[in-house]
């Protein structure tokens, strides 16, 4: 078995890593299509043999870098196939891969690689301008040794890894062995969160990667047939787990694709045959409203990522097609939960689900009330211990080493479990991305040069945007411009469609 129970029946264990699940599939079924993306209208996709091919080359280009086995490459770029084989490499070449959000630039990029002492940047995709962000990153963080692409060429200082497509056809070289011990132990990967204070990193194992998965398989009623396409970046724990832990798990085919709009997603799901769908919750009652859904002849269910658990997700209007409700508290834990009547906001298992084992969810996370009214969650995908970086990371454990979650929590009265009332204060959550608005503030007050405030407000789309407001005068859109240039993430930017005000008319 992949997981089990341990002996102190608390939680799952296993001894099984991503890497065997992926060489077994491969084993299985090496002419069958495996992974498959979108890139400029055109179809891609590849068997399990070609991935499994390019992940060996890959990784042992990896390992003649030179790099001490559990040194820490960091990831970042648009969700792709060769996201997914460059994980799948990182791991298999025994190192730690770290998703870095697409939206990153120096500001956020280089406080981040310092403090977790990565070794290599890699940057995914054929843009120059990423790959020139990695080394202006590397010229000040002392750790970082190589800047890489994963393309043929590459600008100066930076070393091409080769393009998918070579990939496919290269060489393999030399690989490492196995580990000893339980190698599903070891830090897989690293994600980030963030708090009111900023970013920090929060680390998994193989284990606790695949307990966040089992139960969206679960939920979801996956199998090998499953043909995924997940329209969610796989660079946080929920994205990761409910797109390529899945897609591991069942040994099915899974597409990437980043569309502009609902028409697009569902073309993209009848053009890749899909069984299953992963998207924002919003996204997915847009897609039911609007009668898309109708255009995909082999799509059984859609499952529907919520990253505000204390927002009820959107009513499902999609005959014969199921709701899967996938609810993530940040970086802490995934709930999945398939739909068996109306919407309401999520219920997380209680310690007494767990310990009476009424509910099989409880083995992977359960949650308890904090002295200070908030969602603490423990449990088998739930970090317990912050991972051992020289800056500390900031990692929100109280007792018990439970993961305080920040969201304000009751307890259902219907003894379902716990669930979110309201979330964590002075976080704002853009779209994907959660920002730290003390951070942002700090950001917008150097740039404008004058006293800013910043707040989060609702939006329709995003979930929230910030808006800034100033004694003096500042151009929402001209600062939204501005912020990339001095290496700020765009999540950060103030929302053009709200007017910068005087502190005065404000208060008025």
């Amino acid at each position: 078995m992949i997981l089990e129970r341990d002996g102190s029946g608390s939680g799952l264990t296993g001894k099984v890593t991503l890497d065997q699940i992926f060489r077994r599939a491969a084993a299985e079924r090496p002419e069958a299509i495996a992974l498959a993306d979108r890139a400029g209208g055109e179809l891609r996709h590849l068997s399990y043999a070609s991935v499994e091919h390019a992940v060996s080359v890959l990784a042992s280009r990896l390992v003649a870098l030179g790099l001490p086995q559990d040194s820490i490459v960091a990831l970042q770029g648009a969700a792709s196939m060769a996201q997914v084989v460059a994980v799948l490499a990182a791991l298999r070449a025994g190192l730690i891969a770290m998703m870095v959000p697409e939206l990153w630039r120096e500001a956020d990029l280089t406080p981040a690689i310092e403090g977790c002492g990565a070794r290599a940047l890699i940057s995914l995709g054929p843009s120059d301008d990423l790959a020139l962000t990695h080394c202006r990153v590397a010229a000040e963080v002392f750790s970082v040794r190589f800047v890489c692409v994963l393309e043929d060429e590459a600008p100066d200082g930076v070393v091409p890894l080769g393009s998918l497509e070579s990939l496919v056809d290269g060489e393999i070289g030399r690989l490492p062995g196995y580990r000893a011990g339980n190698p599903a132990e070891h830090v897989a990967v690293l994600t980030w969160d963030v708090g009111p204070d900023g970013p920090y990193v929060v680390a998994r194992s193989h284990q606790a990667l695949i307990a966040g998965a089992v139960p969206v398989l679960l939920a979801g009623r996956l199998d090998a047939a499953t043909a995924l396409v997940s329209t969610i970046a796989p660079s946080s724990f929920a994205g990761l787990a409910a797109s390529v832990v899945v897609w591991l798990l069942t040994g099915g085919s899974l597409m990437l694709a980043e569309p502009a709009d609902t028409a697009t997603v569902a073309e993209t799901a009848a053009l890749a045959n899909a069984t299953h769908l992963l998207v924002p919750a919003a996204v997915g009652g847009s897609l039911a409203a609007e009668g898309l859904l109708a255009r995909c002849a082999d799509l059984r269910g859609v499952l529907l990522l919520n990253r505000a658990p204390e927002q009820a997700p959107p009513p499902w209007h999609a005959e014969g097609i199921c709701a899967i409700d996938l609810t993530a508290w940040g970086e802490a834990a995934l709930l999945a939960r398939r739909r068996e009547g109306p919407e309401s906001r999520a219920a997380i298992p209680s310690r007494a689900h767990a310990a009476a084992g009424i509910d099989p969810v409880a083995a992977s996370v359960a949650g308890h009330r904090t002295l200070q009214g908030t969602l603490a969650v423990s449990g088998a995908m739930v970090p317990s211990v912050a991972y051992p970086v020289p800056a500390g990371t900031g990692l929100p454990l109280v007792a018990d080493s439970a993961y305080d979650t920040g969201w304000t929590c009751h307890a259902d009265p219907g003894g379902a479990g716990l669930i979110s009332d309201a979330p964590p204060r002075g976080v704002a959550r853009v779209g994907g991305y959660r920002v730290s608005l003390r951070d942002a503030e700090a950001k917008l007050t150097k740039l404008a040069d004058a006293p800013v405030e910043v707040a989060a407000l609702p939006h329709r789309v995003l979930g929230q945007r910030v808006v800034a407001t100033t004694e003096g005068e500042v151009d929402p859109a001209a600062a939204a411009a501005a912020l990339p240039l001095v290496g700020v993430s765009p999540a950060k930017a103030p929302s053009a469609g709200t007017a910068s005000t005087t502190r005065t008319r404000r208060n008025a």
